[in-house]
């Protein structure tokens, strides 16, 4: 048969997993309050040490707002959000890390 194919003698080594491995993203993320007026309090958790960046995204999804918070260790984080420069409405914070980000919805009154 001419669609045969056969291998002889094949030896695999190494300790590399064979699979996709998931991506190390923030495990929590929580934003309050929610609708907010002066200030909204994140809590995040990282799983390793990680370069954190919090982003604030209008409706039209321009960046507004950006604030790098540089390497933060594993573990929960708090970091406490401005929000007297921006105007009522619907916005989405995005809280990205070397290796994931998550989003979420945030309603400014």
């Amino acid at each position: 048969d001419d669609n045969l194919i056969s291998f002889d003698d094949v030896m695999i080594r190494g300790t590399l997993p064979l699979g996709v491995a998931e991506q190390n993203k923030p495990t929590y993320f929580n934003l309050n309050p929610n609708p907010a007026t002066l200030a909204a309090t994140i809590s995040y958790a990282i799983v390793t040490e990680t370069v954190v960046v919090i982003s604030i995204y209008d409706i039209a999804g321009k960046l507004v707002s950006s604030e790098n918070l540089g390497v933060q260790s594993e573990g929960h984080h708090i970091n406490i959000m401005n929000l007297t420069s921006l105007a009522k409405g619907f916005y989405t914070v995005s809280l990205e890390t070397n290796t994931g980000k998550k989003v979420t919805k945030l309603v400014v009154q």
